[in-house]
């Protein structure tokens, strides 16, 4: 509906001379439709603005506001609250040019504003009329006459002395009044210079006279420490009781000898120590005593750092006896050997046998590496031989060769670069029920086969898992799919084989994303579909059970296929299983299905047929939209 808006406009309450008047106008107004009706009760949208100048001139300030009407039409606002659209409220000149209001609302509350009028003069209202008697009012107290022209005859209710100051006077307190005169500190000072003090208009100078008063004499006469120019005296220790370094001698206790001066210098005292004694704390002092790493014996327990490549501890046994012999009569170890660096934690060598064990032996290690390692160092290489009498089996390190033999003869070898060999080239793992696992380095191509070969036969029947370069296979009478390494799973040729079959069908697949080929440069003969909106009217949308509760319990929805393929023959496939199929199914022990001519539904081709019909929808829409305006504006 359109409405022609009528507003009675009335100002009040304003004046920026004034702290105590309020920033702000009272507008008051009456908003009515065309026949001149109240607009009751509504919600409307105002924009105020006040021009200068004239009613024509330029905006300094606009603001909106958000309006509700009584049941007279009647609605009140405040300029100068409203949410300001341009310039500062506060900052409006308004004693240095005429200003005008201008007022433009939307009776429907939103943002088409239309103009009211044309722009009123603003005039003035009681608090700008209070503020012209402000230039006229008396002063009191220390001011006096109007507040246009007002003298200063006191401070602090005390009076001031209206004589005229000369240049640099300052208000000076004379017990009676204020009254100007000189600034001390500026030629009229009252300073009086002392001795090395010098005043020269505002400079101030100190000058040092004396010549001996920086020099200083530190004098000792006996245990009288002085400081000359009357600096004062101190008396030191007299030396009672302790060393007398006035004498340059030093009081030592029985450990040391001589007085600390040149013809006696201090040392440590013999103490009667004998030749290859050493100090030890006997618990009160350091006192001479045997060296217990020389003869007479080893007190233990008994620590020593190496520092340099000799060993720390050591034994020569010259006689039948070991070097050492290490017996636990507990349940400890009777030697033990620990390594807390890089290198060896025991090191076992001789002409003879390097370590000989007559009980039972356990190697472990608690870091990663060998438990074991047996090195003959002269000989042809490392060797391990593990012999009960009836059968050996001989592990032989040897010019980069690590071989695996027994009784019979190699059975393993492995190569410096990584090869593996086997005496037959292949490893074969398998069970009487036919499953087979084969390690076969003979066949080109393949290095694992996993597979079922039935009884009788020879190869792959049953279909397996093969090794390729790069990558792992799965095959069934033929490679269909490569597992790759930091590839994921794909097939071995391009967009050639497909995933399950039409009678042997995956139930529900779970993917994060699912991404279909559909480049341009894969296609030909590129037409827009024939389907749309009328083919979608045609199809009908169920929801149904499947009959076998293998494939899922719960309610399903989707198409019928036969009813498709009469409206989208393209988004329907039916296959026939052929009777070779069949026969393969009972040959592999598999069961046929039911229904051997399924039909399923490309519910993917489906997508650009919704996306046409909607487009062709969306122009309908916009056809009656326009007829619907073209009624309206009828």
């Amino acid at each position: 509906m359109k409405h022609l808006i009528f507003t009675l406009l009335f100002v009040f309450a304003f004046s920026a001379l004034r702290a105590q008047a309020p920033q702000a106008l009272n507008y008051q107004g009456v908003a009515r439709n065309q026949n001149g009706n109240p607009l009751a009760n509504q919600a409307l949208a105002l924009r105020l603005s006040i021009v200068s100048g004239n009613a024509n001139g330029s905006v300094v300030y606009a603001e909106t506001h958000n309006a509700q009407t009584n049941a007279l039409g009647l609605y009140n606002v405040q300029i100068g609250t409203g949410t300001v659209q341009n310039g500062n409220f506060g900052l409006i000149g308004w004693d240095s040019n005429q200003h005008f209001l201008k007022v433009e609302i939307d009776a429907t509350g939103g943002n088409n504003f239309t103009p009211i009028g044309t722009p009123v003069l603003l005039v003035s209202v009681p608090y700008a009329l209070e503020a012209r008697h402000a230039a006229s009012t008396t002063l009191g107290g220390d001011v006096t006459g109007i507040s246009a022209a007002s003298t200063v005859t006191g401070l602090q209710n005390r009076p001031v002395n209206p004589a005229s100051p000369a240049t640099g006077d300052v208000l000076k307190w004379n017990g009676t009044q204020w009254n100007p005169a000189p600034d001390a500190t500026s030629g009229g000072n009252s300073y009086i210079a002392g001795n090395g003090i010098t005043i020269t208009g505002q400079t101030i100078t100190a000058t040092d006279a004396s010549t001996t008063n920086e020099l200083q004499t530190l004098s000792l006469s006996g245990t009288q420490l002085s400081l000359s120019n009357g600096g004062g005296t101190v008396t030191l220790p007299n030396g009672s009781g302790g060393d007398n370094w006035g004498n340059q001698t030093v009081q030592t206790a029985g450990e040391f000898s001589g007085n600390g001066t040149a013809s006696s210098p201090l040392k440590l005292a013999q103490q009667g120590a004998a030749s290859g004694k050493v100090l030890k704390w006997n618990g009160t002092a350091w006192a001479p005593a045997n060296d217990l790493t020389g003869s007479g014996g080893l007190t233990l327990p008994y620590e020593g750092t190496a520092t340099d490549p000799n060993a720390v501890f050591q034994i020569n046994a010259n006689g039948a006896g070991a070097a050492i012999l290490g017996v636990a009569l507990g349940s400890n170890s009777a030697v033990q050997a620990f390594n807390n660096a890089n290198g060896t934690a025991a090191q076992l060598a001789g002409p003879g046998y390097s370590a000989y064990f007559n009980d039972r032996v356990l190697i472990e290690t608690s870091n990663p590496g060998p438990e074991l390692r047996v090195y003959d160092g002269g000989g042809s290489g490392a060797e391990l031989q593990l012999d009960n009498g009836a059968h050996s089996f001989n592990f032989v390190a040897s010019d980069n060769y690590l071989f695996l033999n027994d009784n019979t003869g190699q059975r393993l070898s492995i190569v410096d670069g990584g090869d593996i060999s086997f005496a037959t080239n292949y490893m074969d793992i398998s069970s009487p029920n036919g499953g087979r696992i084969d390690f076969n380095m003979s066949q080109s191509g393949a290095t694992v086969n996993v597979f079922y070969a039935g009884a009788g036969s020879s190869g792959v029947s049953g279909g397996g898992i093969q090794g390729y370069d790069p990558g792992l296979g799965l095959n069934s009478s033929g490679t269909s799919i490569a597992l790759v390494d930091g590839e994921g799973m794909q097939p071995f040729e391009q967009m050639f084989y497909n995933m399950g079959r039409y009678n042997f069908r995956w139930n529900t697949v779970y993917a994060v994303a699912l991404n279909l080929s559909s480049d341009r440069r894969l296609k030909e003969q590129i037409n827009p579909i024939k389907y749309g909106l009328n083919t979608v009217m045609q199809m009908r949308p169920v929801d149904y059970f499947w009959k076998d509760k293998n494939i899922g319990k719960t309610q399903q929805m989707g198409f019928i296929a036969q009813e498709l393929e009469s409206v989208m023959p393209e988004a329907v496939s039916h296959q026939q299983m052929t009777s070779a199929e069949i026969e393969q199914c009972k040959k592999n022990g598999q069961a046929i299905p039911e229904i051997t001519d399924p039909y399923g539904i490309n519910y993917i081709a489906l997508t650009p047929v919704l996306v046409k019909a909607i487009q062709e929808q969306q122009a309908l829409i916009q056809q009656l939209q326009q007829r619907i305006e073209a009624l309206e504006k009828k």
